[in-house]
């Protein structure tokens, strides 16, 4: 573990403000900006997807909140 990256962990104030972004994008900055943001912020929501549904029995249901 002492070589672990730290971008390998995400707290679950992390998890929370990384969903918050991708649900919220406007028109704020430039569609190539907001594009590239997204992509990243995609990808890191993917590997959290993934390291949580290790967790999980794979008989689990999951109840998705509302879209706002």
């Amino acid at each position: 573990m002492a070589d672990s990256n730290p971008t390998d962990f995400m707290t679950t104030r992390e998890a929370a403000t990384l969903a918050e972004n991708l649900a919220s994008y406007r028109g704020k900055h430039s569609v190539a900006t907001r594009l590239a943001t997204m992509e990243t912020q995609c990808r890191k929501a993917s590997r959290l997807i993934r390291a949580m549904l290790r967790q999980v029995h794979s008989s689990d249901a999951f109840r998705l909140p509302p879209e706002e």
